[in-house]
């Protein structure tokens, strides 16, 4: 989807986005190649320099969704931080239930709706599914 929001989060919004993409990639104690690949872009996208230590040295989940409550105010900012995490999960086909919790956690913190996180979650999906037909439709 579109990152041009990018361009308006703050250094310390953008460091939160990437830190729960991150955490979010390592959801599920599994990193393959798609998803090391994805956090390498991430940080390219993100213009944070100090990836390797993020990466590497995760804070907690309860340190990181503290942070991301006092960080993220805008629920436009809310919402597309929880749009982002939902792509992250849908990326390699390996839905995980821990994943959807760690989102749940996140919305609770971001005062967010659980329907409508539901409601980005099948933003997602759709999304997903006409990029997959328009793929094959080109093809044919």
């Amino acid at each position: 989807m579109e990152d041009d929001f990018i361009a308006n989060l703050s250094t310390e919004e953008r460091l939160v986005f990437l830190k729960t993409m991150l955490m979010m990639i390592k959801t599920d104690a599994r990193v393959d190649d798609r998803e090391r690949a994805l956090a390498h872009e991430l940080m390219k996208t993100y213009n944070v320099s100090e990836f390797n230590e993020i990466f590497e040295q995760m804070q907690s989940k309860e340190a990181l969704l503290t942070e991301i409550k006092n960080v993220i105010k805008e629920r436009k900012k809310a919402l597309l931080l929880l749009r982002e995490l939902l792509i992250i999960v849908h990326i390699d086909d390996d839905f995980d239930e821990k994943e959807m919790i760690f989102i749940g956690q996140i919305a609770h913190v971001l005062n967010i709706d659980e329907d409508l996180v539901l409601e980005l979650n099948q933003l997602v999906l759709d999304y997903k599914l006409i990029k997959l037909k328009s793929k094959k439709l080109m093809e044919s």
